[in-house]
């Protein structure tokens, strides 16, 4: 048989937090305001319950920050 498929998300380094901070501009009260007023981002949890952002979900909080 071959090799287990794994999920492209589990795959893709993902950024705490404070390193989405810092490559955006946006701050963490910004990244954690419009998480529960628009959906977006869309944070994993890590074992701590701490966010983690997705490679993609990083990109596209940039170009809304530069917009």
């Amino acid at each position: 048989m071959g090799a287990p498929v794994s999920d492209a998300r589990e795959a893709a380094p993902a950024a705490a937090i404070a390193a989405v901070e810092r490559d955006t501009g946006l701050s963490k009260d910004t990244l954690r305001i419009w998480e529960r007023r628009y959906g977006f981002p869309q944070p994993l949890r890590d074992a701590l319950g701490e966010r983690t952002y997705p490679a993609e979900q990083v990109e596209k909080a940039c170009a809304c920050s530069s917009g």
